[in-house]
């Protein structure tokens, strides 16, 4: 159910249902409301496991953050953390944020910060990969004062802010190709020879 984004209601289903019986006549049948219970059980376990792995590492982790708003207007940003091991670069998602505040950069910035001191890896972070929106660049250095102020009178944290900022070269390319492209897609009687781009992506929002 939560690996392909089924809704919950769907283990009530009676066809569902019965091709268990077939298979197994005594199954016991989940309700929906027991499958949530357990899947957010699941979730928790697997949060908590997953805290003590990164905060073990001994290394540095990096963070790709991703944010947009949805056809039906809510606002999300995805994070994912990523490190070596023995050569290997090893992948988590950490979050799945539903932004209930306007996604300026110091909006941005808390709600990473707030992730990573979840698992307790704060002070592990050296550098992140964002799209090149400029709330984003804002985020960079909203997140290293975060992290700062954090730290306190300890060692100042690893990450540098735009100094260890990425941005994603195919979200770069996407733009580019997007004002290229718009120079033949003009229509007639169009004041500007250029379409509209995502608003994220050209928006200050800072």
């Amino acid at each position: 159910v939560a690996k392909y984004c089924r809704p919950f209601a769907i283990i009530e289903d009676e066809e569902l249902q019965q091709m268990f019986r077939n298979l197994y006549g005594s199954v016991d049948m989940y309700s929906q409301r027991t499958l949530a219970r357990d899947i957010r059980k699941l979730y928790e376990f697997t949060r908590a496991e997953l805290g003590q792995v990164l905060r073990d590492h001994e290394g540095a982790v990096h963070l790709q953050t991703d944010t947009w708003t949805s056809s039906n207007v809510l606002s999300f940003m995805g994070i994912r953390c990523s490190y070596e091991r023995d050569g290997i670069i090893v992948s988590h998602s950490l979050d799945f944020i539903n932004l209930t505040t306007h996604h300026n950069g110091r909006n941005l910035a808390k709600a990473v910060f707030d992730c990573a001191r979840s698992y307790g890896i704060e002070q592990k972070i050296l550098a992140t990969s964002s799209d090149n929106a400029s709330n984003n660049a804002t985020m960079a250095e909203e997140l290293k004062r975060l992290l700062r102020d954090a730290a306190g009178d300890g060692p100042l944290p690893l990450y540098g802010g735009l100094e260890t900022s990425t941005f994603c070269m195919a979200h770069v390319l996407n733009l580019s190709m997007q004002a290229l492209m718009s120079n033949f897609l003009k229509k007639p009687g169009d004041p500007a020879n250029i379409t509209k781009l995502d608003t994220e992506d050209r928006e200050d929002v800072d």
